[in-house]
C-alpha cells in the first residue's frame, strides 16, 4: 500500500536536529554500527557536557544525543566532525546503512589485517583516518593496551573482516571457522565503501532521511527491512532486495556498492515520475518495477539465481551474552547508555552497535562481569533483555507517561520482546513481533488489549504476554 506524505521528512541529523521538549535531539549516523574508541568517547563527552547525560541507541544502529541547548548545536556538530562522525555535511542524514553485526567473524586473516582490502581506489573497509568510519593510523590492529589485557579486534594473528570483532587465533574468535550467526559472506568490508561512495554522489543527498540501505550476510539474524539491500548467497554472490523482497537479480561482491547506489538513484527517478513525496521505497511499491528495470540494464547484474535459502520465520535479533568464542553482545538498558557506560566501552578500540540496541565487543569470559558491573544487560534471562522504550515524559511533549520509570518498576523476565510507548505514535518500536505497551490517557494498553488503569495490572499483563 502506498503511503502518502504531505511534507518532506523531518528525520533529524546533527546539523538539523529535532526540537523536543527537553531541547535539541541530534541523531548521529554510524554506518554499519561501527564506532571507534575515540568516537565513543566523543559521543560520551557530548552527552555529558552538552546533552542530557545519556546516549540513545536506535533501531538503525545509530546514536542520539538529546537535551542539547539549541545555541550549542554548532559546538556539538564541530565535536562530531572532529571525531570523524560527520564526514559529509550534505549527506549526513542519508548515511543510513545497516550491516549484519556479526559478519566476518570466521574469515581467516593475515598478520596485521584490519578487515581491509587494498583496491585501486584505496582501502575497502571502514574508512580512512579522515573519512567515514574513522580508522586509526597504519599498523593499527584495533588493539589498545589495558591493565589486565587488550580489548580490540584481534590478536597478533589478525582479525576477521569487520573491525572490532576479531579474536585470538586469526579466525575472528569463532574457533572452528565459518561465520558467526550463520553468515555466508563478509559484509563488514563493504560498509565503508558504500558510505564513501554514497557521500561522493551529489544527487543522493536528495534522499529522504528515512531511506535505508542494508548489507545482509545471509545469516540467522534478520535485519530490519531496508529500502535497498544486498543479501549474501555466498562469499561472492549477493541477491538484490527492494523494499524487503528479492528482485531475482544478483551481483558479485565487487559490484554490491554500485548496485545499491543505482537502486537509490532509480528510486528518486521513479518517485519524481510518479509525483510522489514518499520517504521510502517501502512506502511506494509501484516504484519497485521501475527500479528493477533500471538494475536489469546494468552490465554487471545477472539473472537466474541459485535458490536463496529463506531465513527462518523466527530469525530475530542477536541475543545478549556470548555469541561466539570471545564475542559478546551487551544490551543497553531500555536502549540508553549513561556517560559512564559509554566511557566503559572506550576500553575497546572498536565496538559495533546493533539494530537491537546492543553492542558487540570481544574478549574473554571476564568481560561479562565487567559489563555487568557497568549495568549492561548481558544475561538473556535479565528482566530488561529485549525491552525498549521511547523517551516518554518529561523529554517528549507528546508522551502521556514516564514509560521508562514505569518499565523499570514492573518488568519481569520473559521470551518476547517488549516496547513501551508514551503515545500511539510508538516511536522507536522495533520491527517484528513485540509486546506493545502503549500509554493512553487513562493508563496503558498491552498489545491492543483493554485499557489498564493500574501500573501493577499493566505489568502483570506484560509479564503474561512475555511468557506466552
Amino acid at each position: 500500500m502506498t503511503t502518502r506524505r504531505d511534507r518532506p521528512d523531518a528525520c533529524p541529523g546533527a546539523l538539523r536536529p529535532h526540537t523536543a521538549a527537553d531541547g535539541a535531539l541530534a541523531r548521529v549516523r554510524l554506518p554499519g554500527g561501527i564506532a571507534t574508541s575515540a568516537q565513543v568517547r566523543a559521543l560520551a563527552e557530548a552527552a555529558g557536557e552538552l546533552g542530557s547525560g545519556e546516549l540513545e541507541l536506535t533501531s538503525r544502529a545509530n546514536v542520539q544525543v538529546r537535551g542539547v541547548d539549541p545555541d550549542r548545536v554548532p559546538e556539538l556538530a564541530a565535536r562530531l566532525a572532529a571525531a570523524g562522525l560527520l564526514p559529509s555535511p550534505t549527506h549526513e542524514r542519508v548515511r543510513n546503512i545497516l550491516a549484519s553485526p556479526l559478519s566476518a567473524l570466521g574469515v581467516p586473516a593475515g598478520p596485521g589485517d584490519r578487515g581491509l582490502r587494498e583496491e585501486p581506489g584505496g582501502l575497502i573497509g571502514t574508512g580512512g583516518p579522515g573519512g567515514p568510519g574513522g580508522l586509526t593510523g597504519p599498523g593499527d590492529r584495533g588493539l589498545r593496551e589495558e591493565p589486565g589485557g587488550r580489548h580490540g579486534s584481534g590478536g597478533p594473528t589478525g582479525s576477521g573482516g569487520l573491525p572490532g570483532l576479531g579474536g585470538q587465533g586469526g579466525r575472528g574468535g569463532v574457533g572452528g571457522g565459518g561465520f558467526a550467526g550463520g553468515g555466508r559472506a563478509d559484509v563488514g568490508v563493504l560498509v565503508g565503501a558504500l558510505d564513501r561512495a554514497l557521500c561522493a554522489t551529489p544527487g543522493l543527498a536528495e534522499l529522504p532521511g528515512r531511506f535505508l540501505f542494508a548489507l545482509d550476510d545471509g545469516g540467522d539474524h534478520r535485519l530490519p527491512r531496508a529500502d535497498v539491500s544486498a543479501r549474501a548467497l555466498g562469499p561472492d554472490t549477493f541477491v538484490l532486495h527492494l523494499a524487503g523482497a528479492s528482485t531475482g537479480l544478483a551481483v558479485g561482491a565487487a559490484d554490491v556498492v554500485p548496485a545499491l547506489l543505482a537502486s537509490a538513484e532509480a528510486f528518486l527517478v521513479e518517485r519524481a515520475v510518479l509525483g510522489s513525496t514518499a520517504w521510502r521505497l517501502t512506502e511506494l511499491p509501484e516504484a519497485v518495477p521501475g527500479v528493477v528495470r533500471a538494475l536489469g540494464d546494468l552490465s554487471f547484474v545477472t539473472r537466474g539465481l541459485p535458490e536463496d535459502p529463506a531465513q527462518s520465520a523466527d530469525a530475530g535479533p542477536v541475543p545478549v551474552g556470548r555469541v561466539a568464542d570471545g564475542v559478546w553482545v551487551a544490551g543497553a538498558p531500555l536502549g540508553r547508555l549513561s556517560v559512564a557506560q559509554a566511557e566503559a566501552l572506550t576500553a575497546w578500540e572498536r565496538i559495533v552497535v546493533t539494530p537491537w540496541r546492543s553492542v558487540v565487543v570481544t574478549g574473554g569470559p571476564e568481560i561479562v562481569e565487567e559489563l555487568a558491573r557497568h549495568g549492561f544487560v548481558v544475561d538473556p534471562r535479565d528482566a530488561l533483555a529485549g525491552v525498549t522504550a521511547c523517551t516518554g515524559r518529561p523529554g517528549c511533549g507528546k508522551a502521556l507517561a514516564d514509560v521508562r520509570a514505569d518499565a523499570l518498576a514492573v518488568m519481569t523476565a520473559g521470551r518476547e520482546r517488549v516496547h513501551w510507548s508514551g503515545c500511539d505514535r510508538r516511536c522507536g518500536r522495533p520491527e517484528g513481533s513485540v509486546v506493545d505497551v502503549v500509554a493512553v490517557p487513562d493508563g496503558y494498553r498491552v498489545s491492543e488489549g483493554p485499557v489498564l488503569s493500574s501500573l501493577v495490572t499493566a505489568g502483570a499483563a506484560v509479564t503474561a504476554a512475555r511468557r506466552g
